[in-house]
């Protein structure tokens, strides 16, 4: 589809020319022809299409960039309404099907009822004070389910001021979401638990605590972050640990002193866990 096609012909025949560009022609010369302009024209339509072709292979690369991480751009035409959507956005509100070029209310039509104001007027008002936009709203896919996107855009001002257009982009966030989700379901679970739990980085430095630890302290939790976890132990019981040793941690369990914002000991039974990710690189 990219090779330039010429026509070189002897009929000087309007309707003629119609039909070869209708027909895939690029371009088109009458004869008798001069051997030097044929000569330039050929040039031309290789430069041309070479050009159309490193586009097209860019787009490609930009195209497979936004499958990966989720994310589409469109255009909005404030003025008449018309949209448009590349590949990927039409693919995550399940309109691959379609033409890329639609109506704004077809594109208002996959967002979720409850939430379709909020993206008109948000759109709206980026329009009206030519300012920036960034949200979330549900949209609902012609498969019935709902998913997750976040929506930024920007309206591309001219010299003169006026708003031709608003750019942006559409990612899908639903996975994002439901991680997010599934950690804030554990912490509410982690910070019930009536046993002290404690999550420090690789130097030994707080970066967690569950109320129940702080309690038995006599902190609050925001109090301990930042804090070297050996601080809750006597300076005649503080052992910390060498990365070797952390490297080599399985579960370890003992009994131990700490001791109290006040300076209160008490007993205690600490287990600690190194904890690892997939490349084996411990994380605290």
């Amino acid at each position: 589809k990219y090779i330039p096609i010429l026509m070189v012909t002897g009929m000087n025949d309007t309707d003629l020319i119609h039909r070869a560009f209708e027909v895939g022609a690029t371009d088109f010369v009458i004869k008798p022809v001069k051997l030097e302009l044929l000569v330039y024209r050929v040039r031309y339509m290789l430069r041309s299409s070479r050009n159309i072709i490193k586009l097209a292979e860019s787009e490609e690369r930009l195209a497979s960039a936004q499958r990966i991480v989720h994310l589409g751009n469109w255009e909005l035409n404030p003025v008449t309404g018309m949209f448009w959507g590349s590949e990927e956005m039409l693919r995550i509100l399940g309109m691959a099907q379609i033409s890329p070029f639609f109506s704004f209310e077809s594109f208002l039509f996959t967002v979720n009822p409850a939430e379709r104001h909020l993206v008109a007027s948000s759109l709206a008002n980026a329009f009206k004070n030519k300012s920036s936009c960034c949200f979330e709203f549900r949209i609902k896919r012609f498969d019935g389910t709902l998913h997750a996107v976040r929506l930024q855009g920007h309206p591309d001002t001219t010299v003169a001021g006026n708003v031709p257009r608003i750019s942006g982009t559409l990612q899908d966030v639903t996975e994002m979401r439901q991680v997010e989700d599934n950690l804030r379901m554990l912490k509410e679970a982690v910070d019930c638990l009536p046993i002290g739990i404690t999550l420090s980085d690789i130097n030994g430095n707080i970066i967690y605590s569950n109320p129940s630890e702080a309690e038995i302290h006599g902190y609050t939790p925001e109090e301990l972050i930042g804090r070297e976890a050996s601080q809750f132990a006597p300076q005649s019981h503080r052992k910390p640990f060498t990365p070797e040793q952390i490297n080599n941690m399985g579960l370890m369990k003992r009994e131990s002193i700490n001791i109290r914002k006040n300076g209160e000991e008490f007993p205690v039974q600490l287990t600690s866990l190194a904890v690892r990710c997939s490349d084996g690189r411990c994380l605290g």
